[in-house]
């Protein structure tokens, strides 16, 4: 559980040996994407990006509410980067007009505030593929007052996978799959709303999570599904006209405590 790799063996012809692991990731983060590594990295003014971009190793501030304009399929990487993207209530915008997505790895301070995400898709190139629209791998984040909507393709919008994480206030609307998905993840999910999910909107593999004073509303299977040894405490969360509410499975353990079930 430590690589998920989704190879296309067309390209490999008979009597060809694979990549090894190190030679992939080598040629995924030199030869497939342009690499900036100054040391901070800031963005007050509207931005578009048009290709590719990989940061590593260097601090990126986003503040003074830019619009962030992603366009030609690009993707963003993030590898090794003191993140702090801080709106205030005229919120930053990321918005995506063709098929992109935001990878984040290895970063141990993510802090993402009043910021607003539409119209991304899962990651997907010829080297990578990933189930969600934004992934958080071995980092450090927190979450607060955002809004997620939209998304265009995918098992997840956000997916955390060996990270720590805390989400407070924010709002996931019009998701196509599942909304957050933890995967040997610790975290705490507070005071969101999960609105006209298509799948899950939480759903929890090998994680510890603590979800209190959430919304879960008009959700098209399971509001919050614990998986694969999980432990769960949820309170005070509201399940209003959901698919279904809480599922325990897989060796997992779920506390329910004052909890709010209506018309599921």
């Amino acid at each position: 559980n430590i690589y998920s790799l989704y190879p296309d063996l067309s390209k490999f012809g008979k009597g060809k040996s694979f990549i090894n692991l190190e030679s992939l990731i080598d040629n995924l983060v030199i030869n497939q994407k342009p690499k900036l590594s100054s040391k901070t990295i800031n963005i007050v003014n509207d931005t578009v990006i048009n290709a590719d971009l990989f940061l590593n190793n260097s601090k990126l501030n986003i503040f003074n509410n830019p619009k962030i304009l992603i366009k030609n399929n690009a993707n963003i990487y993030l590898e090794n980067v003191d993140i702090n993207i801080l709106g205030n209530d005229k919120k930053i915008n990321f918005i995506s007009t063709g098929n992109s997505s935001i990878y984040i790895s290895n970063s141990k301070n993510v802090k993402i505030e009043n910021c607003i995400f539409k119209n991304f898709k899962n990651l997907s190139n010829e080297l990578l593929k990933l189930p969600s629209a934004i992934t958080f791998y071995n980092s450090n984040v927190e979450i607060n007052n955002c809004l997620f909507s939209n998304n265009k393709f995918g098992d997840d919008y956000i997916n955390f996978y060996g990270s720590e994480f805390i989400v407070n206030n924010s709002t996931f609307k019009n998701v196509l799959s599942d909304a957050i998905d933890s995967d040997f993840s610790n975290g705490e999910i507070l005071n969101c709303r999960f609105i006209n999910i298509g799948n899950d909107a939480l759903d929890f593999s090998g994680s510890n999570v603590i979800s209190s004073n959430n919304l879960f509303f008009k959700i098209g299977d399971k509001s919050i599904s614990a998986g694969e040894s999980s432990q769960l405490f949820s309170s005070n969360d509201i399940f209003d006209q959901c698919e279904i509410g809480i599922v325990s499975k897989d060796g997992s353990e779920v506390n329910s405590i004052k909890n709010t079930f209506t018309s599921n």
